[in-house]
């Protein structure tokens, strides 16, 4: 295998580890808890994450082999790939869901990467994301017809709500991370001190994603008012302010108290990672992350300015939900 294409993989793959590895982050699973879900744990994780790291680079090297053939059908190429992946992941883990939206969008972003490198045009982001995009209209319109019959909790917000989640995400070029977390990751990190603003930026990648996995464990009101209660709390701060880990502390009780877990938000914190990456040429160590993590968690702070009131909002809104 090319050699940026085996890095592209190892990126993936370290971005999977980085984002379970962040903490503390509000009901998800982290080093300090399993968040809002009791079938899984980091170690989970870990597993899934080996399990399907070969089929990223799979994903990558597919891109690159069919580089000749139009994007808008590449997905009936290469969505076998991500079958096999969710074989993989499931048989790793028992049956437990842990990186399926990941597989999807992490997926398509080697696909494209894949492509640059055949085309001797590496991480040229105009053309990631137009691909990324033809590919999520793709499967926009293959997954979500008029005669769907719903399955998955997707395909039931769009039978229900119209909301494409990932997939409309991907269609429109993930702006989410492309306009906004990605910009911000890079103002705000090095990676020396990755591990201490992971946590922070997804609280604010949640104020400004409309997240499925929140509206399928409450509704699209309270789901609406989190983000705009978290919008309003940065539109306040700034978006270069820190986030305290009383904030976050706080707010995962708050999350796992109510089964609230922000999972699209936490994918769009991975890809936010491996891009990062992938941009600098930068191997992280993610055993080292860990272990500063660890080690900056132990560390007492106080709360900021606005993070109380903001928390009083969120459980005066929660408890009238729930």
């Amino acid at each position: 295998m090319d050699t940026r294409l085996k890095n592209l993989e190892n990126y993936a793959y370290k971005a999977l580890l980085l984002e379970v590895y962040t903490s503390r982050k509000p009901g998800l699973v982290d080093l300090c808890n399993c968040g809002s879900h009791e079938d899984m744990d980091v170690s989970l994780f870990e597993k899934s994450a080996a399990a399907i790291k070969p089929f990223l680079g799979q994903f990558a090297k597919g891109g690159a082999e069919t580089v000749h053939v139009p994007k808008e059908e590449l997905l009936k190429e290469l969505r076998p790939i991500g079958i096999q992946a969710e074989k993989a992941m499931f048989e790793a883990t028992g049956g437990v869901n842990t990186h399926k939206g990941m597989i999807y969008s992490m997926g398509l972003l080697m696909i494209a990467l894949g492509r640059e490198v055949a085309m001797g045009q590496y991480y040229n982001e105009e053309l990631l994301w137009e691909t990324v995009s033809v590919l999520g209209k793709s499967t926009i319109k293959t997954d979500f017809n008029k005669e769907l019959i719903p399955g998955t909790s997707g395909e039931k917000q769009y039978k229900k709500y119209g909301l494409t989640g990932a997939r409309g995400e991907a269609a429109l070029g993930m702006p989410s991370v492309r306009l906004f977390a990605l910009p911000l990751l890079e103002k705000r990190a090095n990676p020396d001190n990755l591990y201490r603003v992971g946590a922070g930026i997804l609280t604010q990648i949640m104020a400004n994603l409309e997240d499925s996995n929140m509206i399928s464990r409450s509704n699209k009101e309270t789901a609406f008012f989190i983000r705009k209660c978290l919008k309003n709390h940065f539109d306040a701060t700034g978006d270069e302010a820190e986030t305290s880990k009383c904030f976050l502390n706080q707010l995962d009780e708050l999350f796992i108290k109510y089964h609230l877990s922000p999972g699209g938000a936490a994918d769009l914190l991975a890809i936010s990672y491996f891009l990062f990456m992938v941009k600098r040429d930068v191997h992280m160590d993610e055993e080292k992350f860990k272990k500063d993590t660890l080690h900056f968690m132990e560390q007492e702070d106080c709360f900021l300015e606005q993070e109380k009131e903001t928390l009083r909002l969120l459980q005066g809104k929660l408890e009238e939900t729930f």
